[in-house]
């Protein structure tokens, strides 16, 4: 028994959209996949930065203040102490 034309035509018509699909699928999940490299990549480096800055903060304090000048937002600014050193 031999099938209709028709149907061969189908067949080899789902599987030429079959094959048209995967190519395309495969296409955009390589490229989600590199942009999600590129990402990790990116985030990595923005944390080695964080760190970098954080290490050399550690190692160069900011110079203290001696002209007198006195910031009370500080959040380690303590009046009492201040207040001793004024009277001194």
């Amino acid at each position: 028994m031999s099938t209709a034309p028709i149907f061969n035509v189908f067949r080899w018509g789902a599987l030429a959209s079959g094959v048209v699909y995967g190519f395309f699928h495969n296409i955009t999940l390589s490229n989600q996949a590199a942009e999600k490299k590129a990402s990790a990549e990116y985030a990595h480096k923005e944390d080695l930065i964080k760190q970098a800055k954080a290490k050399y903060a550690e190692l160069h304090p900011k110079p203290v203040s001696k002209d007198g000048a006195v910031d009370f937002e500080d959040p380690n600014f303590d009046l009492a102490d201040y207040i001793s050193k004024a009277l001194a």
